[in-house]
């Protein structure tokens, strides 16, 4: 199978809910576009191999409930929560990240599940996310 790159064009993608891309042999960066995609709930664009940062505008959209990046090579600091307040579970795991996990984490009253093993992590686990009400798989 040949490696693709995920296209910027699907920003385009207003009514788009699900974007649903895993173990599709996708190399690359998550483009910064995907924060466009307003209608999106769930994103799992998990095995692959993309590369890069995650974008800052990843948590932008307003729905999305949904995170799944594992089984990649992410690298960076993972970036703080923008707009999407309504997440149940973030699955970071398998990946490079480095830095400190963010407080405003501890903003994500719904969040059910938070998964970041097998990265760089460095720091503590911010005390905003022992109050989260709904947590029950760190």
């Amino acid at each position: 199978m040949t490696a693709a790159e995920l296209p910027s064009s699907f920003s385009e993608l207003k009514k788009l809910k699900f974007l649903w891309i895993t173990a599709s042999n996708l190399n690359g960066e998550i483009p910064d576009t995907i924060g466009e995609m307003e209608a999106l709930v769930h994103l799992d664009l998990s095995i692959n191999n993309l590369t890069g940062k995650i974008p800052s505008s990843l948590f932008m959209p307003k729905n999305l409930s949904i995170v799944y990046l594992f089984r990649n090579q992410l690298s960076g600091e993972i970036r703080r929560v923008v707009g999407a307040l309504n997440i149940d579970v973030i699955d970071l795991s398998y990946n490079k990240l480095t830095g400190s996990i963010p407080d405003d984490f501890g903003r994500l009253r719904n969040m059910t599940g938070l998964n970041l093993f097998f990265n760089q992590l460095s720091g503590k686990i911010p005390d905003s996310i022992g109050r989260l009400p709904s947590l029950v798989v760190l």
